[in-house]
């Protein structure tokens, strides 16, 4: 269906983006995401970056705090002039004619009453403030309710600026339509992921850290970050390229509008000397927006750092004192440790780097934060359910302990047999899967007896199999047990393990 003025007018519904582009060379564009209204599993949100631009005979209304939608009613007669229009805009208020931030994908979970309007429900995307637009429908013809749960758009051009969901008078007269509900089209929750260009900035201003002289034990350095698009998320000190202080600005960041965070913050870093080895370092500052870009400063000169005494890291599983946990998927671990100085003395107040290495041939170690020290010395580390076999590395300064975690492969496993036919399927849910369709192990025996495999599917790209197998020999009233087996690949970070096993009587 292409738009025409003359065939098309009305209610519309636009989210519009005018924001400065900024482009830093040798970049890559960092994603977030922001949630309006009542967007199912997430806490309630405020109509956020979203405005109405009222028309006649329409008005807006917004039931989001008592867990409704948002979007537009009718006065006292459900009408949709032929003349009249409304919309929700959303866009960012700029003082430039272009901005680093991009429409990639809009979820929406909404509700289009369609009967009375003579409408398909669509979408417009347009990929600048005054560039071309595109036109899709997403669902039609008229009459009767619809509830999308939700509609996802594709990934949206790197340049979209405008994602318009519109509901329209058509048909090939000008008279005018009847809406049969007050409320056409309502939004129940909005998600839009977005992209930025542009990196934050960061500026040291102070500090005992900067002083000059040998520094030892916890010093300070002063900051200033600002990100006028997503928003400040963090702030880092580095010596060398160990982390040795941090501040967390996400518990500031509302994820509602298109500034995400806060767009600027200052203050004082704890720097913990004590996390390198005693010497000359560079000290860095390192900005994090709330799309994941980053811009590092460095300090005019060097730190001279004079701790004079080593420290010592203990890392220990909760389940266990050995350096290898092997678990089964889905399991939450947790980790816990202390540190010290040579004399045993607790350091407290420290920042313990976290470094994640996942088990398969040619990964990199990955920086994955820090924890801090009590009181006491001591520090608790949790990883998050369904993750996989990975080498896990705790540093200090020149201190470090390395953990070894094994998560066992899992699936579930679906079997039925009649007579001398075995029909099974099933879905392999650990996950990240390999980027080739890998080959699982479906296996049988009697009751008592050894395991043997008779059947090899590949899996999908989602994990799932399925296929039949014809027995050789029947024999009615013997118990029979069925599993499937995922065995370990070098591009696969899992330990190999099995679906529980499944008895069928022969018919």
């Amino acid at each position: 269906m292409k738009f025409s003025p003359s065939r098309y007018f009305a209610l519309a519904l636009i989210a519009a983006f005018a924001i400065r582009l900024v482009i830093a060379d040798n970049v890559q564009a960092g994603t977030y995401i922001i949630r309006s209204c009542n967007v199912p599993g997430s806490a309630k949100a405020p109509v956020g970056p979203w405005k109405w631009e009222y028309a006649y005979h329409s008005v807006g209304f917004d039931d989001c705090s008592s867990g409704g939608g948002f979007g537009f009613a009718f006065h006292n007669q459900s009408i949709m002039t032929r003349v009249s229009s409304a919309a929700l805009l959303l866009e960012r208020e700029t003082s430039g004619p272009k901005s680093a931030v991009a429409i990639r994908r809009v979820k929406l979970w909404l509700t289009a009453r369609l009967s009375g309007t003579g409408s398909f429900l669509y979408v417009v995307t347009r990929t600048s403030t005054s560039g071309s637009s595109t036109q899709t429908d997403v669902f039609g013809p008229p009459g009767g309710d619809t509830l999308t749960d939700p509609i996802v758009s594709p990934v949206l051009p790197v340049n979209t600026k405008a994602y318009r969901v519109a509901l329209a008078c058509s048909g090939s007269s000008w008279d005018d339509c009847y809406p049969t509900n007050r409320r056409p089209l309502e939004i129940r929750g909005a998600e839009v992921t977005l992209e930025e260009e542009a990196v934050p900035t960061a500026s040291i201003t102070g500090g005992t850290a900067v002083a000059g002289g040998s520094q030892s034990g916890l010093r300070s350095v002063s900051y200033v970050g600002k990100d006028d698009e997503s928003g400040v998320a963090k702030i880092e000190a580095l010596l060398s390229d160990t982390v040795v202080g941090s501040r967390d600005l996400r518990g500031e960041c509302s994820y509602a509008d298109i500034a995400a965070c806060p767009s600027s913050g200052s203050g004082d870093l704890i720097v913990d000397t004590r996390g390198v080895p005693d010497g000359s370092h560079p000290l860095r500052l390192r900005a994090t927006d709330a799309a994941g870009n980053s811009s590092v400063v460095q300090a005019m000169g060097p730190v001279r750092v004079a701790n004079g005494s080593a420290t010592r890291l203990t890392a220990r599983y909760a389940a266990t004192s050995r350096r290898t946990l092997t678990t089964a998927y889905g399991k939450r671990v947790s980790i816990s440790g202390r540190l010290t100085d040579s004399s045993g003395r607790a350091l407290r107040n420290a920042q313990v780097q976290v470094q994640h290495r996942l088990a398969i041939a040619g990964a990199d170690t990955r920086d994955r934060g820090v924890v801090s020290t009590d009181g006491d010395g001591r520090w608790s580390y949790s990883l998050r359910k369904n993750v996989s076999s990975r080498d896990l590395k705790f540093r200090y300064g020149s201190s470090s302990a390395v953990l070894r975690l094994k998560v066992r492969a899992a699936a579930v496993f679906r079997v039925s047999l009649g007579g001398t036919l075995v029909r099974y399927g099933g879905r392999v849910l650990s996950k990240p899967l390999p980027n080739r369709k890998m080959r699982v192990f479906v296996q049988g025996r009697a009751k008592g007896a050894s395991w043997q495999t008779f059947a090899t599917p590949r899996a999908n790209r989602r994990g799932r199999f399925s296929g039949r197998y014809r027995l050789r020999v029947r024999r009615p009233g013997v118990t029979l047990q069925f599993r499937v087996r995922v065995r370990a690949a070098r591009d696969y970070p899992f330990a190999p393990g099995s679906s529980g096993a499944l008895s069928r009587v022969v018919r």
